[in-house]
């Protein structure tokens, strides 16, 4: 089975950034809220087998009459979720959660836009079978504790694993949605660490953010992806 740390090619150049927009899906479930992951095919040359949100890179056509990226983002965000899903969304009904910038290092490196829409509990997936293969709907509560011990089955990149971790604290899609509005989305421009058997992401409140030491002394806020295994640590 292919590691986590292997589904992030690094390099040793810094390569330029890309536009891209993912789209957190979110429902009501019978037991709560509920948030939709696909798993990318396992043919894929980037990150196949990985379980994502919907999502791709921004294209010309997306940024035609935008007015700035964000927009563009949200025209991608909408285009990239029928796609992938055949859910047909409306750029005014996502609701931005975070942006995540890939380190450098990676080969691949995004500037990424995540928003929130919120869908009816009866809408149909339908995914291609070619670069998504699969699909299924996670709730929150019960299932996203448990990802971290289940990530030999269940391959999440960071962004996805702390997108999940931060939604698992809503009970409902009205909770999620009226905290979105009335905070400022997160911003990730991680640094990346080697480490024993793995990688360390070091997000701007930690304390060896500047110097990448990542014994100093002071706030935490990292994630570590070690054989396989995600783990989140925000101590600020």
């Amino acid at each position: 089975m292919t590691s986590s740390l292997e589904m992030i090619e690094t390099i040793d150049a810094v390569t330029p950034l890309r536009f891209a927009a993912t789209v957190i899906l979110i429902r009501d479930g019978t037991r709560g809220l509920e948030v939709l992951l696909l798993q990318r095919s396992s043919a894929l040359e980037h990150m196949g087998g990985v379980w994502v949100f919907p999502g791709g890179k921004v294209e010309a056509t997306d940024q035609e009459n935008a007015h700035d990226i964000l927009e563009a983002s949200r025209h991608t965000a909408v285009r990239e979720t029928f796609e992938e899903t055949g859910i047909k969304l409306i750029p005014k009904s996502l609701y931005p959660f975070s942006h995540w910038t890939t380190p450098e290092g990676v080969k691949k490196r995004f500037s990424t836009w995540f928003f929130v829409a919120h869908v009816n509990s009866v809408c149909e997936v339908l995914v291609d079978g070619s670069e998504i293969t699969d699909y299924r709907w996670i709730e929150v509560a019960t299932h996203v504790p448990k990802l971290n011990s289940e990530s030999n089955k269940i391959r999440l990149t960071p962004p996805t694993f702390i997108s999940l971790l931060e939604l698992s604290s809503f009970s409902n899609s009205l909770s999620a949605l009226e905290k979105l509005q009335t905070q400022p989305p997160n911003l990730f421009l991680p640094k990346m660490v080697s480490i024993e058997e793995g990688l360390c992401f070091l997000y701007q409140e930690d304390a060896a953010y500047n110097n990448l030491e990542i014994n100093t002394i002071g706030n935490r806020h990292r994630t570590y992806m070690r054989n396989n295994m995600l783990e989140y640590i925000r101590e600020i």
